[in-house]
C-alpha cells in the first residue's frame, strides 16, 4: 500500500470541513474515557490474539493535544496516535450519519 502524502492531506481537510458542518462547537464525550491500547508488534497481526494489552486514556490524549493549541510546543510523532483516539470516539459520536 503507498499513501501519498497530498492525498492524505486533502483527505484530512474534507474531513476537517464536515466534522465544523455536523458537529456543534462542543462534542459532549458521554461516558467514555479508558480504552484498551494493543501493542504495535500486535495490533496488525490478526492471526494471533494479542497479549500486551495496555490502558489509554481519552482525557489525557486530549489535554496532551491542547498543549498544541495553547503553546508553541512542537508536535511529537505520538500526538498522531492521540489524535487517532480522539478521531475514533467522535466518529462513535456521529452515528455513522453525515
Amino acid at each position: 500500500m503507498e499513501i501519498k502524502k497530498n492525498d492524505l492531506l486533502k483527505i484530512i481537510d474534507i474531513l476537517k470541513k464536515n466534522i465544523d458542518k455536523n458537529f456543534s462547537k462542543k462534542i459532549l464525550i458521554q461516558k467514555e474515557d479508558f480504552y484498551w491500547e494493543i501493542d504495535y508488534n500486535e495490533l496488525y497481526n490478526p492471526k494471533k490474539k494479542p497479549k500486551n494489552l495496555t490502558l489509554g486514556q481519552l482525557s489525557d490524549d486530549w489535554t496532551e493535544l491542547l498543549r498544541l493549541a495553547e503553546t508553541k510546543e512542537e508536535p511529537l510523532s505520538y500526538d498522531l496516535k492521540r489524535l487517532g483516539e480522539i478521531l475514533r470516539i467522535i466518529k462513535k459520536y456521529s452515528k455513522g450519519k453525515w
